[in-house]
Parts: C-alpha cells; structure tokens; sequence
C-alpha cells in the first residue's frame, strides 16, 4: 500500500514523502480528493492495523481476514489510481494490462 501511495505521490507531486505518517496523511487527502471514504478507512486504519501486527503479530484470525479485505480493496484502488494519472500523463502509452 505504501509503495503505491508513494508511487502516486511521486508521479502526481514530482516527489514523495519518507517518513511513514506524512505517507498515510498524502494517500487520505488523495482519498479525499476521489471521494472514497472505504479508500480512506483502508488507508488510515486498515493499513496501520496490518503494518504493526506484522511486527507484532497482535491480531486474531478474523481480525487479520477483514483488514487484509480492505487493505486488498485500497491496493486495487490505488493501482488503479496510479494507473489513470500514468494514463493522463502519457495518453498514447500502451496499458500493461492489454
């Protein structure tokens, strides 16, 4: 998740952020922007949830399933993100996915 919130920083801002709340703050306001409140709760909650039991391994099994859910649904939207901006930038450019 973080590699595609920077990723879409990077293209969109011509830089992206390095420390690890500023990276969470840009992909909300990003959330924001495109008026996806699950985006949001993905990114502010879900990921931070599934970044942290990775070091400290603190969820249950149901737990780890539902934010592993969001965090999937805030990959596949943020890919699809980066990929409309890469689009809108270079509109003559050869989708990898044709």
């Amino acid at each position: 998740m973080a590699n595609y919130i920077n990723a879409f920083e990077a293209l969109s801002e011509g830089t992206a952020r390095r420390k690890h709340r500023e990276m969470v703050e840009y992909g909300k306001e990003t959330a924001s922007q495109v008026g996806d409140k699950r985006l949001f709760d993905a990114i502010d909650r879900f990921g931070n949830e599934l970044h942290a039991n990775f070091y400290h391994g603190f969820m249950s099994e149901d737990g780890f399933k539902s934010s592993y859910k969001e965090g999937k649904y805030a990959i596949e939207t943020l890919d699809s993100l980066l990929k409309g901006e890469i689009e809108r930038r270079n509109p003559t450019s050869v989708s990898p996915d044709s």
